[in-house]
């Protein structure tokens, strides 16, 4: 038999999947021009716009500024911080005020996760330089994705980081300004 055609989902409706021997039931909200179904959300604004916030309330992040871009992840929300938004593990909800969405992890945190592009286009440099304060002030490493990544200013820290790419040949620093000198920094692991 024939399935009727495909809709879009609307605020209000709910899906219902198949998992294995059971089914689940997801709500669906409506954000502008993003769907949010259960607890996944599209990209950072999406994250930063979300007002459905309960503590310890944990959703999927699918990219910073689009799927799958390499800066998605898991984050919780935490009602009693008031931490300063760092970009990429720290997020203020657009409301502001008490409670802040914290990424998990474990290891070394991603330039990609603080807004970095790497496509050969974008100026990353500040979203560069928030990965590494971070990583300096957390002695925790900055990995650099595969990609071309363009800096218009220099790099710098004052303690020691470790800073490493995917691989040798594809997670490039591009130098797309006159500047002295890219990355500064005592030293480089």
């Amino acid at each position: 038999s024939e399935l009727p055609p495909a809709s879009t989902p609307v605020a209000g409706d709910k899906l219902i999947i198949n998992q294995g021997s059971g089914t689940k039931k997801l709500d669906v909200v409506d954000l502008g021009n993003s769907i949010l179904m259960g607890t996944t959300i599209r990209n950072i604004t999406d994250l930063k716009a979300f007002d459905d916030i309960v503590d310890n309330k944990t959703i999927e992040l699918l990219g910073y500024h689009e799927e799958d871009d390499g800066g998605g992840g898991t984050f919780f929300w935490d009602a009693t911080s008031t931490e300063a938004d760092n970009g990429g593990t720290i997020i203020i909800p657009n409301a502001g005020g008490t409670g802040r969405w914290k990424r998990v992890y474990s290891g070394a945190v991603d330039v990609k996760w603080f807004g970095a592009k790497g496509d050969d286009n974008t100026n990353d440099t500040a979203a560069i330089q928030a990965s590494i304060t971070f990583g300096e002030d957390n002695k925790t490493p900055v990995f650099i994705s595969n990609g071309n990544y363009h800096i218009y200013s220099s790099l710098s820290w004052s303690k020691r980081l470790r800073l490493f790419g995917e691989s040798r040949r594809l997670s490039i620093l591009s130098c797309k300004a006159n500047i002295s000198a890219m990355i500064e920094g005592p030293a480089v692991d």
